[in-house]
C-alpha cells in the first residue's frame, strides 16, 4: 500500500493562483478568428457577430482588471521609450 503525501510537504512546490487572463486570451483569439472568417463570402456575417462578442469580451476583461488592480492596457503606461522610438520611426519613414 502507498502512503499519501501529505499537503504540507516541503518537497511539493507551493501552488500559485492563475493570473485570469483568459478572457483576454479568448478575446484575442475570437477577434482573430473573426478577421480570418471575414474573408469568405457568405461565411462573413459570422465575423461580424464574433467581432461583437470579441468586443464585448474585451472590455469585461479590461473592467475586471482593472478592478483587481492590473493595468489591462499596456499602452496606458508612464512610460515615454514607445512614444519616443514610434516618433524617430515615423519620422525616418517621412524622410
Amino acid at each position: 500500500m502507498s502512503n499519501p503525501v501529505p499537503a504540507s510537504d516541503p518537497k511539493l512546490p507551493a501552488s500559485t493562483p492563475k493570473s485570469g487572463s483568459g478572457m483576454a486570451i479568448t478575446t484575442l483569439i475570437l477577434g482573430i478568428v473573426a478577421v480570418l472568417i471575414s474573408f469568405f463570402p457568405f461565411i462573413n456575417i459570422f465575423a461580424f457577430v464574433l467581432g461583437g462578442v470579441a468586443v464585448i469580451l474585451g472590455i469585461v476583461a479590461i473592467v475586471k482588471g482593472k478592478a483587481r488592480g492590473r493595468t489591462s492596457l499596456p499602452l496606458a503606461r508612464n512610460d515615454p521609450k514607445p512614444t519616443v522610438v514610434w516618433g524617430r520611426f515615423l519620422k525616418q519613414c517621412s524622410a
